[in-house]
């Protein structure tokens, strides 16, 4: 599967490429953040499609000179992303991935609970509190949007509804989030799981729409298809739970990650309707936006403590998942987006039922633990890292872990009460 979505160097176009122009490319590689250069070297790519691919070509040269370097020092070697996404995973890695979450889950601490209306949230944290974390070894999507480090399009100018293409020109591996929303294109989609980029490789990912009613570009198509604005909060966890299941038996069939489209549509369909929300084109975001005033209630209700890697959160009497991301770091500039996630649900199930106060029975501790010892089946992701699908003991989840846990989310199996 994943031979067939990076794009490759035929060897006779190196011999016609001008030294200048070498020299140029070879620059980029070495000043990624230089947007003066980008931009000529935009303006080469426009000319010279082909010159796209022998970027990542160079790049992956690069990091293979790196990776020999690093044998010296064999701490540097889980850091470096592998000169091709489609290599073999170590075989440790594919065979122990359960064991990377138990790992995280272990050395985790439950903290107090932290209410705001019918949510309840118990952070996740630390084990033990340091003064100073490392940088963590992946750009975060939303930071690569902000600084032009990443590309997201159309996989060409007709597009397709269940695909869209990523390139990462940062230095760094780029972490896409399960149900992380793109904005633009020819219309509105989401993650279908957890996908980490390799530096300089193209990548084209499974996504779901969640805006049945556009398939045209809102502006003038660049280059070769109409590229996604920004990136916007995550689906929310009650549309993720559908999504996971239907996804874990898309991966049993060898059908890649699939998500159930038409049950995706009839969520979104639902969410604008109990906000009596008129959208023309059944826009998810238009459904975020109308919560806008609210969620931002809950989220200065509810900050980000020191040392979080995570949250179990309950609506009403009822726990409905856990988050984590193996950096703190990480975790904090995205804990908006994972929090207004299980917020619009909240907020959706104050609609659709009676208040009830938050009962002993709802135990996190517990159902961390279930997470802990549920079944697992893993495999290559589409780019860095094993993708890891958890069912089994009434429980839904994935995650991706490469050297330890880069993401994780479970809920309860079946439909929220």
């Amino acid at each position: 599967m994943a031979n067939e979505r990076t794009a490759r160097l035929r060897p006779d176009e190196l011999d016609r490429i001008p030294p200048r122009d070498l020299d140029l490319l070879e620059c980029l590689l070495e000043r990624p953040q230089d947007r003066k250069l980008r931009v000529r070297v935009d303006r080469l790519v426009r000319r010279n499609p082909h010159y796209e691919r022998l970027l990542e070509f160079m790049g992956g040269v690069d990091r293979l000179i790196q990776g020999v370097m690093a044998y010296q020092d064999d701490s540097l070697l889980p850091n470096l992303p592998a000169p091709d996404e489609a290599r073999p995973v170590p075989r440790a890695l594919v065979a122990r991935p359960a064991d990377l979450i138990g790992q995280f889950l272990d050395s985790a601490r439950v903290g107090a609970p932290k209410r705001a209306g019918n949510l309840t949230l118990w952070p996740l944290l630390r084990a033990q509190t340091v003064a100073s974390e490392p940088s963590p070894r992946f750009t975060l999507l939303c930071d690569a949007l902000e600084s032009d480090d990443v590309v997201v399009s159309e996989v060409d100018a007709e597009g397709s509804v269940p695909h869209l293409r990523l390139l990462n020109r940062g230095r760094l591996p780029l972490l896409v989030l399960f149900g992380e929303q793109l904005i633009g294109a020819k219309q509105n989609r989401v993650s279908n799981a957890t996908f980490l980029i390799p530096p300089w490789q193209e990548l084209v990912i499974d996504v779901s729409c969640v805006e049945k009613g556009r398939w045209s570009a809102r502006a003038a198509a660049p280059r070769r298809a109409v590229r996604t604005a920004a990136s916007a909060s995550l689906l929310s966890q009650r549309i993720r739970r559908s999504m996971a299941s239907s996804i874990r038996y898309s991966l049993g069939a060898s059908r890649g990650f699939h998500a159930d489209q038409a049950n995706v549509w009839a969520q979104v369909s639902d969410s604008l309707a109990s906000e009596s929300v008129r959208s023309p084109t059944s826009s998810y975001s238009e459904y975020v936006a109308s919560l806008a005033p609210r969620l931002e209630q809950i989220r200065d209700a509810i900050p980000p403590s020191r040392d979080q890697l995570g949250f179990v959160a309950a609506i009403n009497d009822e726990l409905v998942g856990l988050e984590a991301i193996g950096a703190a770091s990480a975790f904090t500039r995205m804990y908006p987006s994972l929090l207004d996630a299980y917020a619009t649900d909240a907020l959706y199930a104050r609609e659709r039922a009676r208040r009830r106060a938050l009962q002993p029975s709802a135990d996190p501790s517990a159902f961390i633990a279930r997470v802990r010892k549920a079944s697992t089946t893993s495999a290559p992701s589409l780019g860095l890292g094993v993708d890891v699908r958890i069912s089994g003991d009434q429980l839904e989840g994935c995650a991706l872990v490469t050297d330890g846990l880069v993401h994780l989310t479970a809920s309860p199996a079946g439909e929220p009460a």
